[in-house]
């Protein structure tokens, strides 16, 4: 049996999964509202004098508040925690795209701690969601050993 339910474990993995494709867009909307264009609306606003300096700050805190950005911190996050071992499993799982038996052998380890640390990792980053508000707070279920 499981610690956390398979739901919670694929939406976890599907942000890991993600997570590099996302730290690269958010960077490029970031990018986006310091260096490009300002909205139309930032220009002329009716008689009103305009500040495309506040405008692009409340776009960045929006921007820093969506549901993406909020993810890629929380990951960010259980990867500073994270042992080197499990750092590794995750950037060659996760973000490289490899087999399990690619990871097991690249850093010399059993199919069985293999999904150990990948358990463990995943739930590293359970902790940091819930912690940041993203998910609630999770029920563990003992784990049966026979």
């Amino acid at each position: 049996m499981a610690i956390i339910d398979k739901d919670l474990f694929r939406r976890i993995e599907h942000e890991l999964y993600n997570y590099q494709r996302n730290v690269q867009k958010i960077n490029e909307r970031r990018t986006n509202i310091l260096y490009g264009t300002p909205y139309p609306s930032e220009g002329r606003n009716k008689g009103r004098i305009s500040d495309p300096t506040s405008a692009r700050g409340v776009r960045l805190a929006d921007l820093g508040e969506s549901e993406e950005a909020k993810w890629v911190e929380c990951i960010s996050a259980a990867l500073r925690a994270m042992p080197r071992e499990l750092k590794a499993l995750v950037k060659y799982t996760y973000f490289d795209g490899h087999k399990w038996w690619q990871v097991a052998d690249k850093i010399h380890i059993s199919p069985s701690l293999y999904y150990a640390w990948r358990e463990n990792a995943v739930l590293q980053v359970v902790l940091a969601a819930t912690q940041a508000g993203l998910i609630a707070p999770v029920k563990f279920q003992e784990k049966n050993t026979g």
